[in-house]
């Protein structure tokens, strides 16, 4: 079973191009795709030695860096010119052409969905959950013999409980379907009312929802 559709147009690039670099397809409608732009995947070597190419083509010696120079030097180069809204997914040779295993890598967004306010926002939340430099440290944060905790980031500091008991964690909403209820994520729920901890994580939720 070949991974590429049998409607997908392959990407013309210029003899120019990298020959390390992985071909490009073109989907007409991907169903991962909840925008208006343009689809485009290649195509993943899962095997060990596919792996180890791209990770090579990353982080190895001879690693691919993108021209800074004008826009007709990265097109010269093979680099692919995207547009607002195009999104560009990774599909594994294992995976059907159907596109509903892909993984997108890659989503453009012009300033009429992405507007300088909701950049502000985007910014000062992150400041937020950061807190000052000075009180944060690169390890989690640790309790000190009053209770208090200290280290870490601003919104560790609110004892939010990380997956596995490490620093990812899971925030968002979450919907109960028996009782038509949307409230916070367990892992996001406070245990008691301090005013900043509530007022962060309803900003947070609140800007991750514009």
């Amino acid at each position: 079973m070949s991974p590429i559709g049998a409607d997908d147009a392959k990407v013309p690039f210029p003899s120019t191009r990298l020959a390390s670099l992985p071909d490009i397809y073109l989907m007409k409608h991907h169903p991962k795709n909840p925008g208006t732009g343009r689809s485009y995947y290649y195509v993943q070597d899962s095997s060990t030695e596919g792996m180890s190419r791209v990770f090579d083509l990353e982080h190895g010696p001879n690693c691919i860096k993108p021209p800074t120079g004008p826009e007709i030097e990265a097109i010269t180069q093979g680099f692919l010119r995207l547009d607002p809204n195009d999104m560009i997914f990774v599909r594994l040779d294992t995976s059907p052409s159907s596109g509903e295993k892909d993984v997108p890598v890659v989503w453009t967004n012009g300033l009429c969905r992405f507007p300088d306010s909701l950049r502000d926002k985007t910014l000062a939340i992150r400041d937020r959950i950061l807190g000052p430099r000075h009180l944060r440290t690169r390890h989690q944060p640790t309790r000190l013999a009053g209770g208090a905790l200290t280290g870490g980031t601003a919104f560790e500091r609110t004892s939010p409980k990380g997956i596995r008991n490490g620093r990812c964690y899971s925030f968002g909403l979450s919907h109960e379907e028996a009782n038509i209820v949307t409230a916070p994520c367990a892992s996001g729920k406070l245990k008691d009312n301090d005013p900043f901890a509530l007022a962060l994580r309803s900003d947070l939720i609140q800007s991750g929802y514009l």
